[in-house]
Formats: structure tokens, sequence, C-alpha cells
């Protein structure tokens, strides 16, 4: 995507530091070996009446950026809509409740940049951002600072921000423009409103008339609003981009960033899924905040797997686009009531969280941010340097490892994780069943709880979506995962049998497609013939939770949330309950397939039929203290990270084959014959890069 990789830092929003003070800063980083800032422009700020403008501060920063050889991103924040134009249109979100989200109109970026910003199906909001950016692209479209844009910040329309509180009512939108716009997505699938009233178990004589659930929706017509509404934020995200497009002159690359999306969070809370955002997308990235979701003295290594499970799912959904990492902490978290300030993170934490961005093949760094925040809600949080401009204790940490990693950008840049042998299926059905049920949480973490056992076994995935299912990308994968099969359609599961039929060994969590992709109850479990697949067919579903499922060779399996027992059995019974069935691995074609009578319940229960699976088709799972081991490859050699799970100082050799030692970035790192030891103190990571061919 950008020439070169990025190492660079949120540097301005409004309101920001003087002019003086930004100069100054700016010197300081280029100084320290950072390349790039991130400007977010601010609609609100810089079009406050209609068609006058004003870049005067921004101008200032980009010139000051090219006279000292510092590049610049430049982040749209549309979402921040001029108080003249809500004032003067109509252009507000509805939610089902008929409530107007008016955030919008708000001046500043906090809180959310604006999110969720007005309805961009409303043609008066689109012909004025168009105008907006048209007269932007026209002051700084020549400027050779600028290497690229980011259209969305934190990508996704965020129903957290309903009127009423929640997200129960706040399914945007059902204004007129939007509900046109669902009508038509309609009329295009359907072709027909015979075919459409069929599918979706109504009776309309009218596209007109059609009106989705304003709620939830647990019916046919509320799975496809549902569906809608995130294809309707991809669409969005498009159009950002083309807009941009059309009118720079240099056609630079343009990318967008989530924060909650598909597969992390929830549908109804943020509205994106990752897919969906990067397919029409030069770049995408991800924010990653993991001193938020994990207190490291009680859970050491939770940072690593969150930063882990949110890229290697962007990773996935960009499909072999550039990943970055556009808003990576780099300071403390701010307290949510901004009254207090929350602890700093060490040294080793911040190291710890760029290198397993490495590990997942991020290609640009965007720290969050250079300063403290200001304003009350987010102030005291994030910042490399204080308020006043002082570097904090960890500032130097990341300056050091900056350093290390632009000096191997030879090694590093075309370094790529090399293909999994396991892929974790990211069904978007599985997820709308979720939110239209209302158990949103146990679909989030079932796959998270998956992927948490895979990494601490050292067993690396990657995430692959409908569209990539559909299209034939499993072939060639040895184990696919299933984590919460209730909902699919039948063209995913016909692809699924081709799968297996191939040599492909599928593992399926219970109850897999007893829904269709409209949320219906299907004609038996498992349904569309997968059945012949599994060999087996559903008995029973009891609600059980934190019962046994027992196997051979003392397995046990702790149940969540329900067990599914099986009848007509063609395969071998590998788990039961109660004596019944529960557990089933089936050969169909040149594979197998496995399914479990439960979901994949909390990690300590999930290791043990995971290692016993995997076992089975000759993958082993390392033991959960073990060294973390990821290889970055590229013709010219390897980039090694390494991270200590354990409480312990260990040891790690590492065979150098062809290879030979050019650098290293933390542990301790000595020669021995034809290996590598690196010591590793607890909870720390370190990167060795390894160039060809072996000297001896």
């Amino acid at each position: 995507m950008l020439e070169k990789m990025i190492y660079g830092v949120e540097f301005f929003r409004h309101p920001g530091p003087s002019l003086d003070e930004l100069k100054k800063d700016m010197g300081l980083f280029k100084e320290k070996g950072f390349n790039t800032i991130r400007v977010q422009e601010t609609w609100s700020y810089e079009e406050p009446e209609k068609g006058v403008y004003d870049f005067d501060k921004i101008r200032r920063i980009v010139d000051y950026a090219e006279q000292i050889g510092m590049d610049v991103v430049i982040t749209f924040t549309l979402d921040c809509v001029p108080a003249w134009l809500c004032q003067d249109h109509d252009i507000f979100l509805v939610n089902g409740r008929g409530e107007k989200c008016i955030t919008i109109g708000n001046p500043y970026t906090v809180v959310a940049d604006g999110k969720p910003g007005p309805c961009w199906d409303n043609p008066i909001t689109r012909r004025a951002a168009e105008k907006f950016v048209s007269a932007f692209l026209a002051e700084f479209g020549s400027s050779p600072a600028i290497k690229g844009w980011s259209v969305w910040q934190e990508a996704g329309l965020w129903a957290v921000f309903s009127p009423s509180g929640g997200y129960h009512g706040a399914m945007y939108c059902f204004c007129k423009h939007s509900l046109r716009e669902f009508r038509d997505w309609l009329k295009k699938k359907y072709i027909t409103i015979d075919a459409c009233n069929e599918a979706c178990m109504v009776n309309y004589r009218s596209w007109d008339r059609i009106e989705p659930p304003r709620n939830r929706g647990t019916t046919p017509l509320g799975a496809e609003h549902a569906r809608w509404l995130l294809e309707r934020s991809g669409r969005i995200a498009a159009w950002k981009r083309e807009l941009v497009r059309k009118y720079d002159p240099k056609k630079r690359p343009v990318m967008c960033h989530t924060s909650g999306s598909i597969p992390a969070y929830t549908v109804g809370n943020f509205w994106a899924d990752d897919y969906l955002m990067a397919k029409d997308m030069d770049g995408f990235g991800k924010s990653i905040y993991p001193g938020w979701h994990a207190t490291s003295n009680d859970h050491p290594n939770e940072h690593l797997h969150f930063a882990g499970f949110m890229l290697e799912a962007a990773r996935g959904a960009a499909d072999g686009k550039t990943i970055w990492a556009a808003e990576l902490q780099a300071g403390r978290p701010f307290d949510c009531d901004g009254l207090f300030r929350c602890t700093p993170p060490r040294v080793q934490d911040l190291e710890n969280w760029n290198l397993m961005a490495l590990a997942c093949g991020v290609k640009g760094f965007i720290h969050w941010a250079y300063r403290e925040e200001i304003l009350l809600q987010e102030s005291y949080g994030f910042g490399m340097l204080s308020r006043r401009g002082e570097p904090f204790p960890w500032f130097e940490g990341l300056v050091a490892l900056t350093r290390f990693l632009r000096q191997h950008e030879e090694y590093i840049k075309p370094g790529q994780p090399p293909r999994a042998e396991v892929v974790m299926a990211i069904n978007r059905d599985g997820y709308i069943l979720g939110h239209q049920s209302r158990i949103d949480d146990l679909v989030i973490n079932l796959t998270k709880r998956m992927y948490e056992c895979l990494l601490d076994g050292n067993v690396f995935v990657d995430f692959i979506w409908n569209e990539q299912v559909e299209n034939g990308n499993l072939r060639g994968r040895k184990i696919v995962f299933l984590p919460f099969p209730l909902m699919m359609s039948e063209t995913y599961a016909k692809t699924l049998a081709d799968y297996v039929h191939h040599g492909g060994v599928l593992i399926s969590a219970a109850c897999p497609a007893i829904y269709n992709e409209l949320s219906n109850a299907t004609m038996a479990s498992p349904a569309y013939e997968l059945d012949a697949v599994f060999g087996c067919k559903e008995d029973n579903v009891y609600s059980v939770s934190d019962e046994m499922l027992e196997g051979d060779n003392g397995l046990h399996v702790k149940t969540t949330h329900s067990v599914q027992t099986y009848r007509d059995v063609q395969g071998e019974v590998i788990l039961r309950w109660n004596g019944l069935p529960a557990g089933v691995v089936n050969h169909f074609g040149k594979g197998k397939a496995y399914i479990i009578g439960t979901f994949f319940s909390p990690k300590v229960h999930n290791r043990e039929l995971i290692q016993y699976l995997l076992h089975r088709e000759g993958i082993v799972l390392a033991p959960a203290d073990s060294v973390m081991v990821r290889r970055l490859e590229s013709e010219h050699g390897q980039v090694v990270i390494l991270y200590n799970r354990g409480n312990q100082t260990v040891r790690e050799d590492l065979g150098l084959s062809e290879y030979s030692l050019i650098d290293s970035y933390g542990g301790r790192v000595t020669i021995r014959e034809d290996c590598l030891r690196v010591e590793l103190e607890p909870q720390r990571a370190a990167c060795l890069i390894l160039g060809r061919p072996f000297k001896t």
C-alpha cells in the first residue's frame, strides 16, 4: 500500500497545542526516528459556515512537516458535522424508536469523533461532504508530504450513542432515505415482491410498504435488515474512499480502520464487519488499546491475547492488503469519568504490544497519541509526552524499538506470517443471530477463547470470512474450526461439505445449521445434508451448563449453554453425555468432520478438548507456559518474534539452519554452534532479525 512502513504518532486534532509547540514536538519526533504524523481534520472546525473554510492550522502543520521531511497521513473526520448543516437541514439518524440522534453538530472530536454522525443515506449530507472534501483536496492535494488518506476513524455506525441508552432500539437508520435504500437492496436481491414475501414470510403488495422491525427483530426481515446495516457500513466506507480518490490528483492510498466490529464486538453495538469495511480500501487498520482490556498483574497475557485476536482478524479481513495499527495505545488509558488518572503502562507492555502487532503482519504503527489528551472525558489519557511536552518514562522505550524496526525495514516490510494450517471461520450469519437473540457476548467469547487456547499452544490461525469461504479459500487448509455454527446459508454449508470431501478436517461446535440465513429453524439438524458430513443426526438438545461430556482416555469437556446429543451415528463416538452420543468424528470423502455436542467453554476446559482434537490430526499444542515463536518470512530472511508467557525466566533455542543473526531487540541472545539461545524474562517479548545466507 504505502511506499514504506509507517512509524508514527497521532499528532493533531482540534483542539490542540499551539503551532509553536507543535513544531517543536514534530522536530523531536523526527529526531527520535519517527517518520510519520497523522493529522485528523475536523469538518465542524474547518467549515464553520457554509462555504467558509479554515485550513490555516493544518496547512501550517503540513508545510512544516514537508520542510523537515516528515510524512503525513490525513484522517477525515466527516462525522463531525458542522453546526450550520444540522441546524439548517434534517440530516439526523433515526433509530427504531423514532428518536433522532442529535450528537452531530458537536464541534469537538470528543466524544468519539462525532460518531455515529449524520445519516449518510441523506443526499443533502453527501453533497455537503463532497463540497468540503473537494475544497480540502484543492488545498492539500498537491502536498508532497501527504502520503495517504484515512477516510473513516474507527469506522462503523456507533449505536452505543442511542438517545435511549443502550442499543436495543438504536438500529440506525429509519429515516425515509435509509428506508428507501433498504427497500432498493431487497429489490436488487429478490427481484420480485413475491420472491421477497416468500423468503421473508411477509405479504406486502408494494416495495414501498416494506419496513424492517424497529428493534432487534427476531424475524427473517430482521435478519435481512441487520445484514443490510452491516453491508451499508461497508458501502459508506467505499463511498468515502471514492470521494477522496475523485479529488486527489495523486491518487494516493486510501484506508480506514475499525475498533468495535465483527468478530471482536457485537453486531448491534457498532454495526461494522471488518471484511466489509476493508474490501474496497487500499489498506485496513485497527484501533488497539490492550491496556483497557486486562489488568496485567492479574492476567499477564490478556494484553497479548486481545491485540493478537484483533489484528489477526484484521489481517484475514484485509485479504492480502496492507494492515496497520491505526491507533496503538501509547500511554495510560483515560478514566471514563475524566476525573482520575489510570495506572500508566510499563515500557515492556508497550514493547510487547508493538511486537505482537509486528507478529500479526502489521506494516504501520500510529501511536495514540503523542501528547496526553486535554478534554475532560479523555483528559490525561494516553500520550508519549505530557500536556507540557515532557517525555514520559516509556517514551524512550518506544523510540528505541522504532529505531530498531526502521533499521531493519528491508527484512520487516516484506516479511509475512506463513499461511496457517488452522482456520477460524468467521460466519457473519452467526453474529447476526447472536444479535437477534441477545446472546452477542456468548458468540464473541466462544471465538475469542478458542483463539486464546490455540495461540497459547503456539498454533497460529487465519481468520476466513463468508465471502472467502464461498470463494474456495478453505482448500488446502488442514483444519477449519466453526466456533458458533448455528446459522448459515445452504451455499455456505455446501462449501463446507466440499471442503471436507476434498480432504479437509472440519471441527464444529454444537447445532450446526439449525437456522438458515434468515434465522428460521431448518427442518433437520445438521441441515443441508450436513448430517452425511458429520455422520449423525440430532437426537435432542438440553439446556445444560457446567456438566461434563466424557470421552475415551479420560477426556472431560465442560458443557456451555447446552448439549446436543446424536442418533443414527455413522461415525465414531468420541464424547458422551449421560451415556448418549454427544461428540462424533466421521470420515466423509477424503476428509473428516468432528461435531462436539456443546460450545467451547472457558479456556481451561477448552484446552483439553482442543489438545485432543489437534493431536488426532497430527498437530501438537505446546504447553500453555511455553514461549510464543512467530516467524515472518521473506526472500531476505526471517523476522522472529518471541514472547515468554510464563512466570519464570526461560531459555529458548532456535535453529539457525541457513540463516545468520543480523540483530536482536529484547532478551539476551547467545550463539551456540548452529543455534541461537534467547533468554527471556517473564511476560517479555523479543525480536530477532535473521538473514541469508548462513555465516559460519
